[in-house]
């Protein structure tokens, strides 16, 4: 005997119901910097139906305060049908009117049920990228340190349909301080048109230096290279060494003038002369602060000694960014002051009553004279070397030779 077994199947079944779906790609889309007053390349956004129905597209339209800067090359004209996973490209393009960023929506309207009103972001820059610079780089070459050099040209031209203003210039790196510049923004340049400006190299000290002229403004800008080399002035003077002979402790020699002269080709600014010696006096009363290329200018040395004995100094000049940019040496001997006496040559010495051999002084100088204001002459010039010292005992002999 068969058993019939009946199983009762309860269920349900729910099928997804299609619908269309709207995706755009890119979303933003940037422009990019775009010179004012040019259109820039076309930017491709592409709709898709990434739904499971057809979609269909019922508006298109550009919207936005800086809607007139852009525009769409191959607009959307609804009513348009999209299958699924259908797509359709349309292109936007940027022409700025001025520098800065700027910004529109495109809005798509379609039966998205999640997106009725699909909304694209369009972004753009309006920069100066137009501008050409020239030259892209100044080299002032070589200069003495503390002068300046001629004003070099930098032409900017704009290329581009509208004005442009570059609202600040700058000098930028370590060195920027021994450049100067005669325009720092702000500076229009016309479209279509150029502007000129001017930087000199001012170094103050020696050395090579670099910097870079910078710009301010909308979009990426290039800078301009900045190069000099600052050499020691060219100021020589004349003559290189003094001698001031002996001179009496306490008392002042003559004058002697030195000559400086410039002969560079740019200006030397003079800040200071100094003496290693005390006893070596400088007077700068008359010395031109600055020298003009290929002129003179004088100072002048006395030697005041305040001891016995040789004294040398190093005379020192100093200009702007330079402390010894030239040098000379003096030299002197302090000897005790004493009153007019004269030696003669051996053979006139018993007539004068002269004590010493008569070969002491023989095949010498013809006098030997030691004045009242301590300097000393031997055979009417400046005493020196073995007369010199030959003198220094005869007078000391004589001398002795009264007191007793």
């Amino acid at each position: 005997m068969h058993r019939l077994i009946i199983v009762a199947l309860v269920g349900s079944s729910t099928l997804a119901a299609a619908s269309p779906a709207i995706g755009v790609s890119p979303n933003p889309a940037d422009c990019g910097n775009v010179p004012v007053g040019s259109m820039g390349m076309p930017v491709a956004v592409t709709i898709t139906n990434t739904g499971t129905s057809t979609l269909h597209i019922n508006a298109f339209s550009l919207d936005g305060q800086d809607s007139t800067d852009f525009s769409i090359s191959d607009p959307i004209k609804p009513p348009l049908t999209l299958n699924p996973n259908a797509m359709i490209p349309f292109h936007v393009v940027f022409t700025p009117s001025r520098m800065d960023v700027e910004s529109a929506t495109v809005t798509i309207g379609s039966d998205d049920p999640n997106s009725p009103s699909y909304v694209v972001n369009v972004t753009g820059t309006g920069s100066t990228a137009m501008l050409s610079f020239a030259p892209m780089a100044i080299d002032f070459g070589s200069l003495p340190a503390g002068g300046a050099s001629v004003p070099m040209a930098l032409m900017i031209v704009n290329g581009g349909g509208a004005a442009a203003t570059i609202t600040a210039i700058d000098l930028t790196g370590q060195d920027a301080s021994q450049f100067s510049l005669d325009n720092m923004g702000p500076l229009t340049v016309p479209a279509n048109g150029s502007a000129t400006m001017h930087a000199k190299f001012t170094p103050n000290m020696v050395g090579s230096f670099s910097a870079a002229i910078s710009f301010t403004a909308p979009g990426i800008m290039p800078t301009v290279a900045l190069t000099g080399t600052a050499t020691p002035p060219t100021l020589v003077p004349s003559p290189i060494t003094l001698d001031f002979g002996w001179q009496g402790v306490g008392s002042t020699s003559d004058l002697q003038t030195v000559a400086l002269k410039n002969t560079g080709a740019a200006p030397v600014v003079i800040t200071g002369i100094a003496s290693s010696d005390p006893q070596f006096v400088i007077d700068q009363s008359h010395t031109a602060l600055q020298v003009a290329p290929n002129t003179v200018t004088t100072f002048s040395v006395t030697f005041h000694p305040a001891r016995l004995g040789e004294a040398t100094a190093q005379i020192n000049v100093g200009t702007q960014g330079v402390p010894m940019a030239a040098q000379l040496v003096a030299t002197g001997t302090g000897v005790m002051a004493s009153l007019d006496m004269g030696v003669r040559p051996a053979s006139d010495m018993g007539r004068t009553g002269g004590d010493m051999g008569s070969g002491d002084l023989a095949g010498g100088p013809s006098e030997v004279v030691y004045h009242r204001n301590g300097s000393c002459a031997v055979g009417g010039g400046p005493a020196s070397g073995l007369w010199a010292s030959l003198a220094l005992l005869a007078i000391a002999a004589l001398h002795l030779r009264r007191r007793r």
